[in-house]
């Protein structure tokens, strides 16, 4: 479990895992192949994330794209529940894995976010 993830299990204000792979270790965080949306205070306001963690032969996703944890969108202290307004949406928009994965990883390669949330 690296800082990052240590973060997010302490302060999280919510988190999904749309897509797990079924050997993620019991404490949900650092192993196995999967994606999540975490909303996460920071010290200056509150983040959404992406986190990418896919197997190297898993053929979702664009294929150029590399696992990584990427910033979706940061809001201020005051917009709280925007901020988890937003992640939810971002996780339950799209029912089908394969989708949702690429269109995260177009936002995170180019902000493209709003075809999701149309």
């Amino acid at each position: 479990m690296d800082t990052f993830d240590i973060a997010v299990a302490q302060k999280s204000l919510w988190s999904k895992y749309p897509v797990m792979d079924a050997t993620l270790d019991p404490s949900g965080f650092g192993s196995g192949s999967h994606i999540a949306i975490h909303c996460v205070p920071e010290s200056t306001g509150l983040a959404v994330w992406y986190e990418r963690s896919l197997e190297e032969r898993d053929s979702r996703g664009l294929p150029e794209f590399k696992n990584g944890r990427y910033l979706l969108r940061f809001f201020a202290e005051e917009a709280k529940f925007d901020a988890i307004e937003f992640a939810v949406k971002v996780a339950n928009t799209v029912s089908e894995p394969e989708r949702l994965i690429e269109q995260l990883d177009l936002h995170a390669r180019d902000g493209s976010l709003q075809m999701i949330l149309k």
